[in-house]
């Protein structure tokens, strides 16, 4: 079984939960909302794959970037990601990234 690397982080917006799986973004979230375990067991079952606390490289970029946007000094994050979710899901996903 692989892992999926989380990291909370705290912005002005509130906390946020966020995950790599595969040296790519699979998860960007508020930290605290209704549902939370629900969403993981998802992602966790989707990517046949673990949640654990540890950093790396993709979630240290993702932090710098989301500080950019955060400070109007980016427009767009790019990173890399992978979806978890039905078809229509990823569809709606694919839409929601070119706007």
């Amino acid at each position: 079984m692989t892992d999926i690397n989380i990291q909370y982080y705290k912005t002005n917006i509130g906390e946020l939960i966020l995950g790599s799986h595969d040296d790519k973004l699979c998860m960007i979230d508020f930290r605290y909302r209704k549902m939370r375990r629900r969403v993981d067991n998802r992602i966790e079952k989707g990517l046949r794959a673990r949640i654990v606390k540890k950093d790396d490289d993709v979630l240290q970029k993702i932090r710098k970037q989301i500080d950019e946007y955060l400070k109007g000094k980016r427009t767009k994050l790019n990173i890399p990601i992978i979806t978890v979710g039905t078809d229509f899901q990823k569809q709606v996903w694919d839409v929601l990234m070119d706007v």
